[in-house]
């Protein structure tokens, strides 16, 4: 049946629905006027109280009905509906035309007039649905975006506590290999004393081996400091049950650097992700997310440009004549029409529409961007991954090489045809070379976890 704004009102209110639907609509209103509910609306009741007597100002005297019992409580209940403070008259004339239009003492024309407010009443509270319809689905999709934010920070924590790991473990070898070298040096000098003292090799040759301990001492400390500040870095990630924080103990030795992250990537893993960027990646979900709640804004816009056609008729009734909207003296005595509104004026409302697709379209292209950011990032450390496989493959053969020259500096030096100072040299480059590999190979594992992380599913390893 078409029936006008006020008739489609009435005909869903509580009062004139049966039993079933009226205990339906009062369960889902209920939640709405629980205690706690009311509580605090009875602050902001009081404040449109306050705010009516300071309107009323100090007057010798007052119409208490008009003043305040008829403006209060529609004020209270727009306010606890929502209705924003500056579209109180509109929902008043609402108010007012729900409960003069139901007087069936009126005539057709009065009940005409008294009713006038009601369709732009319902058009508020119809744009108020619409918001709020809006400002939910915003919120699940922001409960999304949140999830797909957490998932970023966790990649960023473990990015952070393996890279801690691997400089801890580096640190180490670093700390092993000049503790050696520095044990090396010791002997060769107590070694080469005693040999000046019965007589066989000359003060300098003591001189020189000591200058070469001196530097491993120094060398030495140097690897020691490194490592137990790493040490101090990597107990931030460490905790136990109920937040407790932990330490590492001075015992605790790390493994060798070597890596099972680097067997969970198979180039399968890797081609997989880049073709799903869109689908799986934690960024770009995010950035979705972003555009999915800019698209709800957009629909909600473009709500408020739509023109309103209202098909209704008006039952002819007398004075006295009871309003029964069901009854077959509505079907059969009425007068019928329509309402087309539409503004002529919409320019703050188009231009609002026209720049949220500027914003739409511009993340768009964002999202784009950043896909092709990501894809050229995760290529970059492959390729990065690749290079330092075969710069760590070339110094591990430097370090065989330095071992075998210093192996065969030491023969030489048994026999007279070589010198201290030779074989220090041999030993230092020695160093170096094992020093270079122990940090190529700790950036051969963090090129490991950056791959990952570019990926976005550190987290889920």
């Amino acid at each position: 049946e078409d029936m006008d704004a006020f008739e489609k009102l009435m005909n869903n209110n509580l009062f004139f629905l049966d039993r079933k639907n009226h205990l339906r609509l009062r369960k889902l209103a209920l939640p709405a006027f629980s205690p706690r509910i009311m509580e605090k609306m009875k602050e902001r009741f009081s404040v449109l109280v306050k705010e009516r007597f300071d309107e009323i100002g100090t007057p010798k005297s007052f119409n208490f009905a008009a003043e305040i019992a008829e403006i209060i409580p529609t004020q209270a209940i727009a306010s606890l509906v929502g209705i924003p403070r500056d579209k109180f008259p509109i929902f008043d004339s609402l108010a007012y035309g729900v409960v003069r239009g139901i007087n069936p003492m009126l005539t057709p024309d009065e009940r005409k007039e008294a009713i006038k407010g009601v369709p732009e009443g319902l058009a508020l509270l119809n744009e108020l649905i619409d918001e709020r319809r809006a400002n939910l689905k915003k919120a699940k999709v922001f409960q999304d975006q949140n999830t797909y934010r957490q998932i970023q920070v966790l990649n960023e924590l473990y990015r952070q506590a393996y890279l801690s790991y691997w400089t801890w473990n580096a640190n180490f070898n670093k700390a092993q290999v000049s503790e050696e070298s520095y044990n090396i040096a010791l002997d060769r000098f107590e070694q080469t004393k005693q040999s000046y003292i019965e007589g066989d090799k000359p003060a300098i040759d003591t001189l020189e081996n000591y200058i070469q301990v001196q530097n491993r001492e120094l060398q030495l400390a140097q690897s020691n400091q490194e490592f137990l500040a790493s040490q101090y870095h990597l107990n931030t990630f460490l905790w136990g049950d109920k937040n407790t924080p932990l330490e590492l103990e001075n015992s605790i030795k790390p493994a060798k650097l070597t890596s099972s992250i680097s067997n969970k990537i198979s180039p399968e893993l890797i081609y997989k992700n880049i073709n799903g960027l869109d689908t799986a990646h934690p960024k770009l979900l995010e950035m979705v997310a972003k555009l999915e709640q800019m698209e709800i804004d957009q629909k909600l816009k473009k709500e408020y440009l739509k023109p309103q056609l209202d098909l209704k008729y008006n039952a002819i009734q007398g004075p006295g004549a009871l309003l029964d909207i069901n009854s077959d003296y509505l079907i059969n005595n009425y007068k019928f029409g329509v309402d087309f509104n539409y503004s002529l004026f919409l320019r703050k409302e188009r231009g609002k529409l026209k720049l949220g697709q500027v914003k739409i379209d511009y993340q768009t292209l964002a999202i784009d961007q950043q896909e092709l950011d990501i894809k050229n990032q995760i290529l970059n450390s492959l390729q990065r991954l690749e290079n330092i496989k075969a710069q760590l493959n070339t110094a591990n053969q430097v370090v065989d090489n330095y071992k075998r020259l210093l192996a065969g500096e030491h023969k030489k030096f048994e026999i007279g045809e070589s010198s201290v100072f030779m074989v220090n040299k041999r030993e230092s480059s020695l160093l170096k070379s094992q020093i270079k590999a122990i940090e190529l190979k700790q950036k051969l594992q963090i090129s490991y976890v950056d791959l990952l992380n570019k990926l976005g599913i550190l987290y889920q390893l």
